[in-house]
């Protein structure tokens, strides 16, 4: 076989082969993304998420005696966040979050 033929050869052989292992990341990345988002609520429910309530028993004349909860969440507006505690989110789970949309293709890429 001659040179140009065997690096022609070579190249269509790379090219399938990227192809290949393109198609395999791809299949793989959607079988992770329906795998793992198989158990997550629907948009839908998180628009009208309610979470669990503390129940508050009073007196006869109003005084409080007892609080029943299994979770005690209170929700609280953004502007009312400290803007060190956000600073401290921000830095542990992803310091460019402010500069990328949501997604940050350049840690996807280094994962």
């Amino acid at each position: 076989m001659s040179k140009p033929r065997r690096v022609e050869k070579t190249i269509k052989i790379s090219i399938a082969l990227t192809f290949v292992v393109a198609c395999g990341v791809v299949v793989l990345g959607m079988g992770i993304y329906f795998y793992a988002g198989r158990d997550l609520p629907s948009i839908q429910a998180l628009k009208h998420y309610q979470p669990s309530a503390v129940s508050k028993f009073y007196s006869e004349d109003g005084e409080l005696i007892a609080e029943y909860f299994v979770e005690r969440r209170e929700g609280v507006p953004v502007n009312k966040i400290p803007v060190a505690l956000i600073q401290a989110f921000v830095a542990g789970e992803d310091a460019r979050f402010f500069r990328h949309r949501g997604l940050d293709y350049i840690a996807i890429l280094r994962a």
